[in-house]
């Protein structure tokens, strides 16, 4: 039986950004629209050494409805918020901005 690598640390060992050699980007999601809380999580992490993606995913009926229906959301409600925040995201996974000179 193949084992699988733990996705959390465990123990005391904690991720380090700065030791991982691979681009690491965080993303926040399952907001709570009309909260402030994604805006108080992207300020607390504004002064680390994290990167975050612009775009933020929240919680959306339209995404348990196109999961009850077997459909992706881009499928079900290609024009809800939920559709666009999931373009916006693939946009910002193909194409980063790259900074200026």
């Amino acid at each position: 039986m193949r084992r699988h690598a733990p996705t959390r640390p465990s123990g005391n060992r904690r991720f380090n950004a700065k030791k991982n050699t691979h681009h690491v980007k965080l993303l926040i999601c399952k907001t709570i629209v009309g909260t402030r809380l994604s805006n108080q999580v992207r300020e607390t992490l504004k002064g680390s050494d994290l990167e975050l993606f612009d775009t933020s995913v929240s919680q959306r009926v339209a995404f348990i409805e196109a999961m009850i229906a077997g459909w992706s959301v881009l499928e079900y409600a290609p024009s809800s918020t939920a559709a666009k925040e999931i373009l916006s995201l693939r946009d910002e996974i193909m194409w980063p901005a790259t900074p200026g000179p």
